[in-house]
């Protein structure tokens, strides 16, 4: 039976690996049989039968099954929430089914797919992808520009769901580090340390988690207690964030949280501005906040291209010798 179960998470793998490389056929046979391995194992993980479900789904709406990818992940999304409720894994199933609705053009089924997928996103503690984050950007802005009176309620909501897209947990780290040194309360200084000691642990865990699941040498086991060490850190981090909010009331005003963005607008001077640049691939989001509201930009620029130009705009200052020239026209339109 542990054969079996090592051979579905290996055949899990290769599916998705195949699917990435467009070898349709191939990634349906191997997550095929990894589902009917996973059936058959009593000492499979439960978890595992609506992640194999996601693949399918994914598959089928590649190629144009849309029917049936749905019907697969409703049935992933149910099977999810009996084992736990609100985690990651049901929040990343409710993103795909918005973006299936995206590719079908129902875009009011997909914005209730996705509200219900970025608070559960948002409570784990964990980011998005660029790339997860596009459908929904995409729907809101057809919809701003056919119906212009929800344009400042689709735009805020953009702007606020972009601060899950985090390519690192440096802005995090550093905003809590503030935090922390800027009490003159030792004790609330001391427990905001442990606050974000426990954030960085559980941000590593997160990791450890994901190259896990790719890696055909980590066992069930060894998944499941990483799984059940990150469930006791998200209680403690709880704990903790009880015991710093009540030691310091303004903590949450310090640290890196998705801000809303009617107090940010509330905040704002009218001569003051706030840009939120999100790049990624194949291009990139501007968002503007002023005290007249949001504006949000699609930009033809990708996170390549935005690096390849920065590495060009550097190279003058790898000479110390000299003052070296700079190119200022391209550094204005970057």
């Amino acid at each position: 039976r542990i054969l079996e179960t090592d051979a579905a998470q290996s055949l899990y793998i290769e599916a998705a690996m195949a699917l990435r490389l467009g070898q349709i056929d191939e990634s349906k046979a191997a997550i095929a049989e990894a589902a009917s391995l996973v059936a058959g194992a009593p000492n499979a993980p439960e978890w595992w039968k609506p992640q194999t479900k996601v693949v399918q789904a994914e598959i089928s709406t590649v190629v144009d099954e849309y029917a049936e990818a749905e019907a697969l992940l409703r049935e992933a999304i149910a099977e999810q929430r009996q084992l736990f409720t609100e985690s990651r894994s049901e929040g990343l199933a409710l993103l795909a089914l918005g973006q299936l609705y995206v590719e079908q053009g129902r875009n009011e089924e997909a914005f209730v797919a996705y509200r219900a997928a970025f608070p559960i996103i948002e409570a784990q503690g964990g980011g998005l992808r660029f790339a997860e984050m596009l459908p929904f950007f995409e729907a809101a802005m057809a919809e701003a520009a056919n119906d212009p009176a929800r344009r400042q309620e689709l735009y805020a909501e953009m702007f606020e769901v972009g601060q899950l897209v985090r390519g690192s947990v440096t802005s995090q780290t550093i905003s809590v580090a503030a935090a922390r040194l800027s009490s003159s309360d030792e004790q609330v200084g001391t427990l905001i340390r442990r606050l974000q000691d426990s954030q960085i642990a559980r941000d590593e865990l997160n990791e450890a988690f994901s190259r896990g699941q790719a890696d055909e040498t980590v066992t069930p086991a060894e998944l499941d207690a990483i799984e059940a060490e990150l469930d006791a850190l998200n209680a403690a981090i709880r704990e903790i964030e009880q015991q710093v909010q009540a030691a310091s009331p303004g903590y949450n005003q310090l640290v890196d949280q998705p801000t809303r963005a009617a107090d940010l607008i509330a905040l704002l001077r009218p001569d003051e501005a706030v840009v939120q640049v999100l790049l990624g691939e194949p291009s990139s989001f501007v968002f503007l906040v002023t005290t007249d509201g949001i504006e949000a930009h699609p930009v033809e620029l990708s996170r390549s291209e935005a690096a390849a130009i920065v590495e060009r705009l550097r190279i003058p200052f790898d000479e110390l010798e000299y003052l070296p020239e700079f190119d200022v026209v391209q550094s204005f339109q970057l």
